[in-house]
C-alpha cells in the first residue's frame, strides 16, 4: 500500500502502539470515524512502529475488532511525518497535502475531517 495511491481521498494517519494507554483509549473514536465518512472519500491508516510488539499486533487488532487497516511501520516512517511520540494523528487532503497534525486525540480531528469531507 502506498499513500500516493490515495490521491482523491482524505487520509487519517494514526500513529500508535499497543503499549500506549491514550492510543488504546482513542480506538473507539477512530472506529466511529471509520463509519462516519464515505469509504470512497476517506481512509484511515493506523501505523504501529515498535518492532518489539509486532508479534502481538495481529491478535490485538482481532480482539478489538478494528474496522480500519493497521500497518507495520518503522521509526523512519514515523519521523517522515515528524512523529516522535504516540498517539499522533496526521490528516492528508485529497491532493496529498498534510492539512493537520496533532498529538493525542481531540475533537479537532473530527472538525478538520468535517471541513475536508462534509462540503
Amino acid at each position: 500500500a502506498r499513500l500516493s495511491d490515495m490521491k482523491g481521498k482524505v487520509v487519517l494517519l494514526n500513529f500508535w502502539e499497543i503499549w500506549c494507554g491514550p492510543c488504546i483509549e482513542s480506538i473507539p473514536k477512530i472506529k466511529e470515524l471509520a463509519l462516519k465518512y464515505p469509504e470512497e472519500e476517506f481512509e484511515i491508516w493506523s501505523i504501529a512502529s515498535d518492532e518489539k510488539t509486532f508479534s502481538k499486533l495481529k491478535l490485538f487488532v482481532e480482539q478489538r475488532n478494528l474496522n480500519y487497516p493497521v500497518f507495520y511501520g518503522s521509526r523512519e516512517d514515523a519521523e517522515k511525518y515528524y512523529v516522535y511520540g504516540v498517539p499522533e494523528y496526521v490528516i492528508i487532503d485529497k491532493n496529498g497535502i498534510i492539512q493537520f497534525v496533532t498529538a493525542g486525540y481531540s475533537e479537532n480531528i473530527e472538525i478538520e475531517l468535517n471541513k475536508l469531507l462534509l462540503k
